[in-house]
C-alpha cells in the first residue's frame, strides 16, 4: 500500500458557532488557501455531521467538556475538535494522538493555526 501526500485543504466543519464568531473565523480563513470551512449551523440537530472533515468548531458554556468533545469526535471523523466559549475567549482543542490543549485569547488567525497545527493528508 503506498500513502501520497494529497494537497487538500484542511477541512474545518464550523458547528453550533454564534453568528458573530462565525463572521470573525471566515473573514480569518478568507487569507488561507490551506483552509476550508464547512458551514455546518444549517442543522444543528443532525445525527450525523459531515464525515468529510479533519476538524470541527463549536461552542460551548464549557469548553473544558470531555463529553462533548466525545460526541463530536464520535460524530464525525475528525481527528481534532475545538471547543470555544460562545464569545470565542476560552476554549480547548481536543486530539486524537493528544492531550487537550487549553487557550485564552487567542487571535482568529492564531486559533485557525493551533487548529490544523500538524494535520497532513493521506490518500491511498
Amino acid at each position: 500500500m503506498l500513502l501520497v501526500l494529497a494537497n487538500r485543504p484542511v477541512r474545518i466543519l464550523l458547528r453550533e458557532v454564534p453568528a458573530i464568531l462565525f463572521e470573525i473565523i471566515v473573514d480569518a480563513a478568507a487569507s488561507k488557501p490551506d483552509i476550508e470551512l464547512v458551514d455546518g449551523r444549517k442543522d444543528p440537530h443532525d445525527e450525523v455531521l459531515d464525515r468529510n472533515v479533519d476538524v470541527v468548531l463549536a461552542a460551548s458554556i464549557d469548553p473544558h467538556s470531555i463529553a462533548t468533545a466525545r460526541e463530536l469526535l464520535c460524530r464525525s471523523v475528525a481527528t481534532r475538535v475545538v471547543l470555544l466559549t460562545p464569545t470565542g475567549q476560552q476554549g480547548a482543542v481536543y486530539d486524537l494522538v493528544s492531550r487537550p490543549l487549553c487557550s485564552v485569547d487567542l487571535s482568529p488567525t492564531s486559533l485557525l493555526n493551533v487548529m490544523c497545527a500538524g494535520l497532513t493528508h493521506r490518500v491511498e
